[in-house]
Formats: structure tokens, C-alpha cells, sequence
């Protein structure tokens, strides 16, 4: 058939199927077929909090912060991304202020509107920073005080902070948390979690994601407790870490660059006692004071011993 044709019969095609379908799909389609240029409107807004709370509530969008000083100013850069122009007044959000708690919160409905609302700020170190995101990324770097950060569908990024962090992604995304001084909390249903340069307790669990955390140090009162139903664990430690180890795998196996003492156990030296030695550890490294927790159900732990410290 020759080109000509088939360009006809796929126009009548269209044309035919749009007598059967809303105006509203129909541009949703054309919008997809054709491209549009996307439309953007930027916001400046600053706000005053000598101490208190930060809260961030998105629907659909990029979200970052970061610190610059000790004043009481928080600056606020809003943008709006659409591809429709009667949508960039929809896009719109509010701020509140009750008891020392400053709020910004979207107000759009997302089944109906397609555009989105990045979200930059620059925040005094000594307010706690709270953020909760329907759809998009979380940035933060250099904050002081707690974090308590949660997106449903996201990635969460974290860099430097020196205070608590509860890191949350309720559905699809991977937690990055770099350098923290605090304990750390990170959790995820679908998707990877990395720890660099831990120096307190870490606590992370991924229904289906790997692990893995670089502990800078493990003070004698830490706890470092990882669990993954189907990702490996990758665990490196300090060479002269003194902590008490469980570590646990149905159908992995368990290997260390650390010297173990294992617990004494009475058993007969047969095949069931060698799978039971890859798969269940409880020993010691060094003097054992700190705890560590290890749990992969599909999938294999390895300890590492931290070459860079």
C-alpha cells in the first residue's frame, strides 16, 4: 500500500474514534500527540521565624532546601510549570503562620489540574524543617535542626545535616543521605537506601530495595539496624567498630571482611550446621558494645571493613 494511503486511513481513523470519546480526553490526547510548550511563572516571597517549624505540603513537584545563615528570614522561590496557560492562576499555594509554625501548602485539585509547583528555599539553621510531598523529589543540605521528610512518590536526598533525619517514601523512591551527624530513620516500600559517613544510630528498612550504609563511626551506644524483604545489605564498618552482631537470611547468604567471635551454640557438624553459618550469624566484633541488625530475606549481607576512615 503505498504511504499516501496509510496517511489518510490513520487521519479518518482518529477523526472517527473522536465521536466516541470526551472533549476533555481528546485534548488529552492531542496534547500528547502534539508537543506544547511549557509554561512557567515564578514567585519571590519571604517570610520571618526566629525559631520554630517549617512545613512544606506539595502535591506535585520539586521541593529543596538548604541553609545560608543564623538571621530569622526564610526566602521562598515558587515555580509554577504548566503546559496550559488557564492553569498557571489554578497553580496556586498559601502560607500560614500558627505558633511559631509557618506553613506553605498547595491549593489545586490534582485530578484536574496537570501542572506542577517547585518549591526552593533558603531557611535560618535554627528551625526544624517538615516536608510532605503527593509526587516529587526532596532536596535538603546543610540544616541543623530535625527533619521529618515524606513523599509518596519521590527520591530523598539529604546532605549534611546534624540533626535527626526521618526520611519516608511511602511508595516508589530511593533515600541518599550523606554525611549525617544524627541518628538517622529512612524507610521506603520500593526502592534503594544509601548512607554515607554515618556517625550515630541508623535505621532503614526497604520492602524491595537494597542497602547500604557507610558507617563513619559506631559509638559504643549505637544501634545499626537494616531490613530488606528482597535487596542485598552492603554494611561497612570501621576496622575497630565493638559492636554485638544478629544477622539474618532465608535464601542469601551472609559473608564478612570483619573478624566475628560467634556466640558459642552446641551443634553437630553436618550439612545443616554449614547452611546454618551462612545464613544466621550472632558473634561479636571487637569488645561489643554497640548493636547491629541485619535482615534480608531474599537476598544476601555482606560486612565490609571501611577502607576510608
Amino acid at each position: 500500500m503505498p504511504v499516501k494511503n496509510l496517511s489518510v486511513l490513520f487521519v479518518c481513523t482518529i477523526f472517527f474514534q473522536s465521536n466516541t470519546i470526551s472533549a476533555f480526553s481528546w485534548e488529552k490526547i492531542y496534547n500528547s500527540v502534539i508537543p506544547q510548550k511549557e509554561l512557567k511563572e515564578v514567585i519571590y516571597e519571604e517570610y520571618t521565624l526566629n525559631r520554630g517549624t517549617l512545613v512544606v505540603k506539595n502535591k506535585r513537584g520539586l521541593i529543596q532546601i538548604k541553609t545560608g545563615w543564623d538571621n530569622d528570614k526564610i526566602f521562598l522561590k515558587a515555580i509554577k510549570h504548566t503546559k496550559r496557560a488557564e492553569e498557571l492562576t489554578k497553580l496556586s499555594f498559601k502560607q500560614t503562620l500558627v505558633n511559631s509554625t509557618i506553613t506553605i501548602q498547595t491549593q489545586y485539585d490534582e485530578s484536574l489540574i496537570t501542572g506542577s509547583i517547585d518549591f526552593e528555599l533558603i531557611v535560618p539553621h535554627a528551625i526544624a524543617v517538615h516536608i510532605f510531598a503527593q509526587e516529587g523529589n526532596i532536596t535538603v543540605n546543610t540544616v541543623n535542626n530535625p527533619l521529618e521528610l515524606q513523599t509518596e512518590y519521590g527520591n530523598i536526598e539529604v546532605i549534611q545535616a546534624r540533626n535527626t533525619i526521618k526520611a519516608t517514601v511511602l511508595d516508589k523512591g530511593k533515600i541518599v543521605i550523606q554525611q549525617p551527624l544524627a541518628v538517622v530513620y529512612a524507610q521506603t516500600t520500593a526502592g534503594s537506601i544509601t548512607i554515607n559517613d554515618a556517625q550515630a544510630s541508623v535505621f532503614a528498612t526497604t520492602e524491595s530495595g537494597s542497602i547500604e550504609c557507610h558507617s563513619k563511626n559506631v559509638p559504643t551506644t549505637a544501634l545499626i539496624k537494616l531490613t530488606t524483604n528482597s535487596g542485598v545489605i552492603a554494611l561497612y564498618l570501621p576496622p575497630d567498630v565493638n559492636a554485638s552482631l544478629q544477622a539474618e537470611t532465608k535464601y542469601g547468604t551472609i559473608t564478612s571482611q570483619q573478624f566475628i567471635t560467634i556466640k558459642p551454640f552446641v551443634t553437630q557438624l553436618n550439612s545443616d550446621a554449614w547452611k546454618r553459618f551462612k545464613k544466621e550469624v550472632n558473634g561479636t566484633l571487637g569488645s561489643g558494645e554497640a548493636q547491629i541488625k541485619l535482615q534480608s530475606e531474599r537476598n544476601s549481607i555482606k560486612i565490609f571493613e571501611e577502607k576510608n576512615n
